[in-house]
């Protein structure tokens, strides 16, 4: 079955209440079968409808009480549906069940022989026989109205200028009031009304006063028919005038008189009209609840679920704000340090030719000062000496200026398809020299696949950093352990030592520039940084973790994409 739309859009507003929701087929083939099952209900009872039962008085009170309870019940419902949809129409149906609760708490105080013999309120004879008239002829008039407040377009709405309280509240007025005068009328004023009873049985002029009330069911019926189109409330409607012509029928047309199988069935008939209307509502009212813990648990769900999305979007927010402002910091400092390479590359070049051009002159007089004395001689030696010393102290200063230039040039470099077990191999040989003499012991796990599109080059150079970092590290003694491997976002190198580890204090800083933890004069500060800069070239990422060898393992993580690559380079 299709999913149900609106007959129509109260304010605009899709209200999947009984008012608004179309009818489906399904729906009323339901209501027919009550319809029919009724019918044949009815039509057994016919014949039997004027043989006298047992008078049971206490069934009028029992029969009325569960009727008021139901009556009001409903009202309270089709009240609570107005609030939402402020449909006058539904403020008139409300009214005209809470009327036939009022009128039935009153009808059931007057009938004779239940609470008096002749009924309290000062009833005559003739006061209830009147008050069911009254009462079977209200509903089906509220009926009749209900119909012609609704439109093709939908229920037509309340004034604007009454507010929903005021509104509920008159209509409740109203009906306590008509139903009291309608009893004053069959009580104290039954003078101006004729007499319809005789004893338990009716007169000839019931045939009039019933026809006219039954008529008006069959009005109502018809009225809710011709209106189309037709949404839940109307066709339950439908099937409560059918219960109520029955129960008319059964109570008053074919019986006799009180307490006949006829009055008995048609009070049955009465409270299942009652009923039918309260039986939806609170069907509906149970799946309004039930798809409101079921919205209520989804948008528990969703809201969990964004609230997850944004934990995760903020932690990989604050990862890419921490990257960032390393890699705008390694760019900064990257443009410096080359000015500054640039700047002390030439005196320096300029002074390394001259010394070595005064230490080779000087070896020369060494070589020819046969004339000088010895103290002379000794003063050339220290002389040439002293040169020697500054071309070599130049050379580091050369050294480290490379290493500068080095750190400042890491954009450059070609990107191609190469084997990264390799790199690592080369760049262990390039630092075996650190731990030659050392009891140093290096394990290589190497995965099953490292072939990587990336700058083979630049990678060396990180290699090499972070295992002479390693090796520093390890000291004396000591274990390197370098493992690779793929995961499902990025190709990985892991480069752990068993050495002391990194303070957890110091973090933050090991990959700045110049900042080292090792004595003066072991250490520039760069080899970290020019590591960091090389894996973020690749757009990767380096991570410091606590390694289970007892010292520091860094892990480069590069990305398995090699169109990312190919983009980058």
């Amino acid at each position: 079955m299709p999913a149900r739309t609106t007959a129509y859009e109260p304010l605009g507003k899709q209200m999947e209440f009984l008012s608004s929701v179309s009818a489906y087929q399904d729906d009323r083939r339901r209501a027919l079968c009550v319809v029919l099952f009724s019918l044949l209900g009815f039509l057994a009872a016919v014949p039997f409808a004027r043989v006298p039962l047992v008078q049971i008085p206490a069934f009028i009170s029992i029969y009325q009480s569960a009727l008021i309870i139901s009556d009001v019940i409903t009202a309270v419902l089709l009240f609570s549906q107005f609030n939402f949809s402020r449909a006058l129409a539904l403020l008139v149906l409300a009214g005209a069940y809470l009327f036939t609760a009022f009128i039935a708490a009153l009808h059931m105080l007057t009938f004779p022989g239940l609470f008096a013999p002749t009924g309290l309120l000062g009833a005559t004879p003739q006061s209830t026989a009147w008050m069911y008239m009254f009462w079977h002829a209200g509903f089906p008039l509220a009926v009749i109205v209900y119909a012609l407040l609704k439109t093709p377009e939908g229920l037509a709405e309340r004034p604007s200028s009454l507010s929903t309280h005021t509104a509920v509240l008159s209509v409740i007025a109203c009906a306590a009031i008509l139903a009291c005068c309608l009893v004053a009328l069959a009580t104290a004023g039954h003078a101006f009304l004729p007499a319809i009873m005789q004893g338990n049985r009716y007169s000839p002029t019931m045939i009039a006063v019933i026809s006219v009330v039954w008529a008006l069911s069959f009005l109502a019926l018809g009225a809710l028919w011709m209106r189309r189109p037709h949404s839940l409330l109307d066709l339950w409607l439908m099937v409560v005038m059918c219960a109520w012509i029955f129960d008319i029928a059964l109570s008053v047309v074919f019986n006799a008189g009180r307490f006949d199988l006829g009055f008995y069935a048609g009070r049955i008939y009465g409270f299942l009209a009652a009923s039918y209307v309260l039986v939806e509502l609170l069907l509906e009212a149970g799946q309004l609840y039930a798809r409101f813990w079921q919205e209520k648990a989804q948008h528990a769900e969703m809201l969990q679920k964004a609230n997850d999305d944004l934990e995760r979007a903020y932690r990989e927010l604050q990862e890419t704000q921490v990257q960032l402002i390393h890699t705008a910091k390694m760019t900064s400092l990257g443009e410096l340090v080359a000015g500054i390479a640039h700047e002390i590359n030439n005196p320096l070049t300029y002074s390394m030719m001259h010394l070595g051009t005064v230490a080779s002159t000087l070896g020369k007089l060494e070589g020819e000062a046969s004339s000088l004395t010895d103290k002379g001689t000794s003063y050339l030696e220290k002389a040439r000496q002293r040169a020697v010393d500054a071309r070599a102290g130049l050379e580091r200063v050369a050294n480290l200026v490379s290493r500068l230039r080095t750190f400042s040039r890491l954009d450059e470099g070609e990107f191609k398809d190469a084997d990264v077990k390799e790199c690592v191999e080369s760049a262990l040989d390039f630092m075996s020299y650190k731990i030659k003499d050392r009891k140093v012991e290096v394990r290589k796990e190497f995965g099953e696949e490292n072939r990587l599109f990336c700058a083979s080059g630049l990678l060396n150079q990180a290699f090499l950093n972070l295992l002479a970092n390693a090796a520093d590290a390890v000291g004396e003694e000591g274990i390197i352990r370098i493992r690779t491997g793929w995961d499902d976002k990025s190709y990985w190198i892991a480069i752990a030592d068993s050495g002391s580890g990194v303070p957890d204090a110091l973090r933050d800083r090991i990959f700045e520039p110049f900042f080292t933890t090792k004595e003066v004069g072991q250490g520039t500060g760069l080899g970290l940084p020019i590591a960091y800069r090389i894996v973020d070239r690749h757009q990767g990422v380096i991570d410091l973790v606590k390694s289970d060898l007892g010292g520091a393992e860094f892990i480069l993580r590069l990305p398995v994409n090699p169109e990312e690559q190919k983009h980058v380079a």
